[in-house]
């Protein structure tokens, strides 16, 4: 921007007096020579003072050819200016720096802008961004808005339900817990050697029903052929005691089987699986101990980002 500087003139000096004064007139008052008229753009050429004495000059031409003076000129106090361009910037002793930090969206593209140094007031339109994005986002949220209030409603009766089934939950993930390890106990202690024990009363059930049976058969047969019976009756006595041996056997036989697959794979596994069932309830405790509470958090946050 143009600086004017302006720069004070000096006193004017005087001008310069004839180089001597004609004949006849006082030398106190000196005589300024004034310029005669020329065209514009051409010095004039001014005639010399003679000076006193000279003797007359008698070549013209040689007067002629002697180089004119320079015009003079009356100097007048006053100013002058001198413009000078520079290239600078201009810093206000007082600024408020202006920023933006939209939260939500941060995509805008500036459409204008004042200019640096602009003089505003209150109410003045700084900058201008581009807000069609912004309108489209707007008007899809707006559409958007009956779906988030019904999400938020429902998450709201999910947060209320789990207000209410964490405590449950949690005391039901204790009780099973509990009640497998009691259950477990107690087979340890009395369940499995029970079931040991009627697996071998039972076999021992039936080996003895079978004895029974053949010492009636034995004496049977011993009898029969001691007294003197019928033929007839001897059989059908005989065919029974007989078959009842048999029966025995059989079921004997079916006894044995049963209890040593009881013994050796149907206990052991009952054991076994009522052991995993405890670890397994103690598995659960501890993940809805700990699930359960952050699950119910977690729904609180859920519900208060919607609303």
């Amino acid at each position: 921007m143009a600086s004017p500087l302006a720069l004070q003139a000096q006193e004017p000096a005087k001008t310069p007096a004839a180089n001597a004064a004609p004949a006849g007139k006082s030398a106190d008052k000196p005589a300024v020579a004034k310029p005669d008229p020329a065209p514009q753009g051409k010095a004039a050429a001014a005639e010399p003072a003679k000076k006193e004495g000279d003797a007359p000059k008698k070549d013209d031409k040689k007067d002629e050819a002697k180089p004119a003076e320079p015009a003079l000129h009356k100097v007048k106090r006053g100013e002058f200016e001198l413009k000078v361009t520079l290239d600078g910037v201009f810093e206000s002793a007082g600024q408020t720096p202006i920023s933006l930090s939209p939260e939500a969206w941060s995509d805008l593209t500036i459409v204008s802008v004042v200019d640096h140094g602009t003089e505003v007031k209150k109410g003045d339109v700084l900058v201008k961004f581009e807000t069609k994005d912004l309108a489209e986002q707007i008007a899809d949220l707006e559409k958007s808005q009956p779906l988030a209030e019904l999400n938020l409603k429902l998450a709201r009766q999910e947060l209320e339900t789990l207000e209410k089934t964490t405590p449950l939950s949690l005391d039901s993930a204790r009780r099973t817990k509990m009640e497998t390890e009691q259950d477990f106990a107690y087979y340890e202690d009395t369940g499995r050697p029970m079931d040991e024990k009627d697996a071998h009363e039972d076999l021992k059930r039936i080996e003895q029903s079978l004895s029974y049976a053949q010492e009636e058969l034995d004496q049977l047969e011993k009898m029969y052929q001691a007294d003197e019976l019928t033929e007839e009756t001897e059989e059908i006595i005989l065919k029974r005691a007989r078959n009842d041996v048999a029966y025995y056997k059989w079921i004997l036989e079916q006894t044995k089987a049963r209890s040593e697959r009881s013994l050796n794979t149907m206990i052991p596994r009952e054991h076994a699986a009522r052991q995993r069932g405890v670890k397994d309830a103690e598995i659960a405790w501890r993940v809805a101990e700990q699930s359960l509470p952050e699950n119910l958090r977690k729904k609180r946050l859920e519900v208060e980002a919607q609303e």
